[in-house]
């Protein structure tokens, strides 16, 4: 019996083409940054797509690199989000930024800020 090779593109478009789906799936999970920041501006609406898009891939890199050996440990995608807004939130290089500031008087009384 004869046997038919796909060139390498057409290889890997048929052994890789459900990643795509795969990212878009976890990039919509509820919550979803698109969705809950509810914009008609186009500026914010790329920058939620660029945010959920690296944050989808951050998931799987650390999925990757952290738990390949061991993927019983992986923490589900939610808990991983999660994880992440607290480390957003509790940054300690912009806590240390906003303290030089305020120590430098960048902030004035009649500032909004």
């Amino acid at each position: 019996a004869k046997q038919f090779h796909y060139t390498q593109p057409y290889d890997w478009h048929f052994h890789y083409r459900h990643l795509v789906d795969d990212h878009n799936n976890k990039r919509h999970a509820i919550p979803f940054c698109e969705d809950s920041w509810n914009t008609d501006h186009w500026t914010f609406c790329v920058f939620t797509f660029l945010f959920a898009v690296t944050e989808v891939n951050v998931f799987l890199v650390h999925k990757f690199w952290t738990y390949r050996t061991d993927p019983s440990n992986l923490p589900v995608y939610v808990a991983f989000r999660r994880q992440l807004a607290w480390q957003f939130i509790d940054n300690p290089h912009l806590v240390s930024e906003l303290k030089e500031a305020n120590d430098s008087n960048v902030f004035k009384k009649d500032s909004p800020f």
